[in-house]
């Protein structure tokens, strides 16, 4: 789900669209540069709805925490962080794994705020 084919010549490769590779960097965040890099794609416009979607499927709590960590201290309005919120149960995660083990725990989104996210 969120890429599609492409060709150059007889060359074929897959390429994903914005919110899927944001998705991609929530989830494994030291591949995306961290979260602070993460976060500036909010900068662009995205489709709230296909990456709430892109997030469920991806079937991991720390996306569904992260994301709606970064919707709430980027101050973005969107109706999805109400529908993240009635998702997300269980411990806690780190904010960006390639962060320290430790830091403030935020009790509403459930991470581990381990790392400065810059707005």
């Amino acid at each position: 789900f969120g890429v599609r084919e492409e060709w150059i010549g007889n060359l074929k490769f897959n390429i994903s669209d914005k919110e899927k590779t944001l998705i991609d960097c929530l989830y494994l965040p030291e591949y995306g540069g961290g979260l602070s890099e993460t976060a500036k794609t909010f900068r662009e416009k995205l489709d709230y709805e296909k990456l709430y979607g892109y997030a469920v499927r991806m079937k991991d709590l720390a996306v569904l925490k992260r994301l709606g960590y970064l919707l709430d201290i980027l101050k973005v309005k969107t109706k999805i962080k109400g529908m993240l919120l009635e998702k997300i149960a269980g411990g806690y995660c780190l904010l960006d794994t390639c962060g320290a083990n430790e830091g403030k725990k935020n009790k509403k989104w459930r991470v581990i705020e381990n790392v400065e996210v810059e707005e």
